[in-house]
């Protein structure tokens, strides 16, 4: 779909499906900030569009390539939880 984006109907398709992704995202990190599990410094919509473009690099870059590549879905996984966690001081 993405190598049609430029027709008006594939481009909502698109954009209707990121935006509800990020959308459900960033409310699912407002919810653990609301449950305190994850801290409220934590900038929602920030981390909520950086998890969607990495988790959609990847899906790209699957289907491009089998290969092994330096940053992988655990380092993503870690990646997120450090973003998430709550920092002792």
């Amino acid at each position: 779909m993405l190598s049609k984006h430029n027709q008006p109907i594939v481009s909502e398709i698109i954009n209707k499906f990121y935006d509800q992704a990020v959308r459900l995202s960033k409310q699912w990190i407002t919810a653990g900030q609301h449950a305190g599990v994850i801290p409220l410094s934590v900038n929602a919509d920030r981390t909520a569009e950086l998890f969607i473009l990495i988790s959609y690099g990847f899906r790209v870059r699957n289907s491009i390539s089998n290969d092994s590549h330096a940053f992988s879905t655990d380092d993503f996984s870690i990646l997120m939880a450090d973003l998430l966690e709550a920092k002792q001081t």
